[in-house]
Order: structure tokens, then C-alpha cells, then sequence
């Protein structure tokens, strides 16, 4: 144990938790806190991975919205312009031969 970590561990055991264990238990303890110390670090890498795929994902997403979004505002543009009044302009103009 040479992290920061380890050393607050070895203080904390030699304080704390040795005075109220009897002798042969204490190493049992101090290996049992080190491998919970790994499993955390473990799983605070594993929440920064999924952290980070949910951002993408997240990402993402917006850009498929605003995709739908736009498409669905050129589709009703697209739609207006050929409607009754556009039509009816057309011939107007004489461009309509229908």
C-alpha cells in the first residue's frame, strides 16, 4: 500500500481498528480494506466509462432530433408551397397548364 490511500489505511488501522482486534485478526483487516479499496477504484473507472458512452449517446441523440426536426419543418415548407394558393398564383402567372 504506497498510494495516499494506503498510508491513511495504515494510520487508521494502527489508531483505531488494531487497539479493539486481537493481533492475529489486524492483517486480515488491513487486506480486506485494501481489496475494497481496489474494488472502489474498480467501479469509479467502470461509472467513468459509462458516464462518458452516455454522453455520446446523449449526443447523439440530439443530432438525430434536430435532424427530425428540420426535416419535418422542410417537409411542411415543401407542403405549403404546393398548396391551393401556390396554385392558384401559378396560374396567375400562367404557369400552370393543369
Amino acid at each position: 500500500m504506497g498510494s495516499p490511500e494506503g498510508s491513511g489505511l495504515r494510520k487508521s488501522n494502527h489508531d483505531h481498528i488494531q487497539p479493539h482486534i486481537p493481533f492475529p485478526q489486524t492483517d486480515g483487516v488491513l487486506k480486506h480494506l485494501d481489496e475494497l479499496r481496489k474494488d472502489r477504484q474498480i467501479l469509479s473507472a467502470h461509472v467513468k466509462t459509462v458516464h462518458h458512452e452516455s454522453r455520446g449517446i446523449a449526443g447523439r441523440l440530439q443530432g438525430a432530433l434536430r435532424t427530425l426536426q428540420s426535416n419535418a419543418a422542410h417537409a411542411r415548407n415543401k407542403k405549403g408551397a404546393t398548396g391551393p394558393k401556390a396554385v392558384s398564383r401559378k396560374k396567375e402567372r400562367g404557369f400552370w397548364t393543369g
